[in-house]
């Protein structure tokens, strides 16, 4: 019995060991039985689709045609711990003449033009709206549908992913966007800041382009711009003298903090009555969970 247990042990580790190149040998020898596949219903794609999950319980793969050439497209299904495993299985991917390998759902340049078939449920990007809402950093979103039917409320949560993995590609539905909610498209929605799903890559892009300038803004006043600085860490609130290269200005006070809380002590803001007193600009910056100094205002 020992004999069978360390057997066993070793075939197991064995395929860990080797878990991609077998995965991707047997992609390489029914090359041509998986480019024969149209519906995803053929007995080769969902033998394609067990070995999948027999390498990794929360990972997915689509067949596809881009720029007339097929492409084996790995997906983290949206689940934001299995990322690392796309990335390490699309890295361990061979070249191969007639397949495309590709980590992660990517966005759709012709949205407007597609329509998403879910739970026999037709999805047009361009009939479906969102709002966005951003809070402390984070970009939100809700989509709004037409004809929504609240007792089907989880099968638009199932197309509410697949149309954002659509609209803005699947490795930004998981690392861009805090929270997503589905909600039913109201009646009127002209200049209530509603707007197409055609238009969310636009809005994305817009915020963290803008968001990284604030970034940028923020550190270049600490480094450039203040003078006295307080450290909400430190019990007594140390006052920091002017480092070589910055900029006296005696209106400008910066708070530094290691985190947000920090900044609503009760003895910093008793530290800050005679700054306030005396009319000067106060900044207050602190380390996000990300560990980057941003600006808050409060």
């Amino acid at each position: 019995m020992m004999r069978i247990a360390i057997l066993l042990l070793c075939v197991s580790a064995l395929w860990g060991a080797n878990a991609e190149t077998q995965f991707w040998a047997w992609v390489q020898e029914n090359s041509e039985q998986l480019l024969s596949v149209e519906s995803g219903d053929e007995k080769i794609a969902q033998t394609l689709a067990k070995r999948m999950t027999f390498y990794h319980k929360d990972l997915a793969v689509v067949l596809s045609t881009t720029d007339d050439k097929r492409s084996i497209v790995i997906s983290a299904n949206g689940i934001r711990s299995a990322i690392p495993a796309v990335n390490k299985l699309v890295e361990a991917a061979p070249a191969m003449e007639q397949w495309r390998v590709v980590a992660f759902r990517q966005a759709k340049d012709d949205l407007s033009e597609r329509t998403l078939t879910y739970k026999k449920m037709e999805f047009k990007p361009k009939n479906i709206y969102f709002k966005t809402f951003t809070k402390d950093g984070h970009f939100d979103v809700a989509l709004y549908y037409p004809n929504y039917l609240k007792s089907k409320h989880d099968d638009y949560v199932g197309a509410g992913f697949l149309l954002l993995d659509m609209a803005i590609g699947e490795l930004a539905v998981m690392t861009k966007v805090r929270y997503i909610e589905h909600r039913a498209l109201p009646d009127d929605i002209e200049d209530k800041g509603y707007y197409p799903l055609t238009d969310l890559n636009k809005h994305l892009q817009t915020f963290y382009a803008n968001k990284e300038a604030r970034k940028n803004k923020v550190a270049s006043m600490v480094a450039a711009a203040s003078i006295q600085m307080y450290n909400a860490e430190k019990p007594m609130y140390r006052r920091y003298q002017p480092g070589s290269g910055i900029k006296q200005d005696k209106n400008l006070v910066v708070v530094i903090s290691d985190n947000q809380t920090s900044v609503f002590s009760s003895e910093l803001q008793a530290v800050l009555v005679n700054i306030r007193a005396q009319k000067k600009k106060i900044i207050y910056v602190y380390k996000n969970e990300n560990g980057n100094y941003v600006q808050y205002k409060p």
